[in-house]
Formats: C-alpha cells, sequence, structure tokens
C-alpha cells in the first residue's frame, strides 16, 4: 500500500467529509499521508467550509 499526498490522489476527501456531515458522523479522522500537517489541514479547511454550508435535513425515523 502507497501513501499519497490527498491532492495528488485520486480519492474525493470532499465527498467522505460532505457525507460524514450530511449523516452527522463524530470522531475523528486519521491522516497517514506523507505530508500530514498539509494534509490535516487541507481536510479541516475543507470540512469548515463545508460546516458552513447548510446542511440537509435529517430523515425522521418512523417507530
Amino acid at each position: 500500500m502507497k501513501h499519497l499526498n490527498l491532492k495528488e490522489s485520486d480519492f474525493h476527501y470532499d465527498e467522505l467529509l460532505r457525507a460524514m456531515r450530511d449523516h452527522r458522523v463524530g470522531g475523528m479522522v486519521i491522516c497517514e499521508s506523507p505530508n500530514l500537517e498539509e494534509d490535516a489541514l487541507l481536510l479541516q479547511k475543507s470540512y469548515s467550509l463545508l460546516s458552513s454550508e447548510v446542511r440537509p435535513p435529517v430523515p425522521s425515523r418512523e417507530s
């Protein structure tokens, strides 16, 4: 397995972050790219931008 920088990979991290936001996923993301600091900041900034957007409503769960 080869670790890549996010910008050099074909991983759609923005879609992952959007899904995490939309489904109100909690927790921590661990970055194992060769450039940890830059990619961690990229994820943080991308998530912050998404968080300022309007989220879709939470679907109601019927019993």
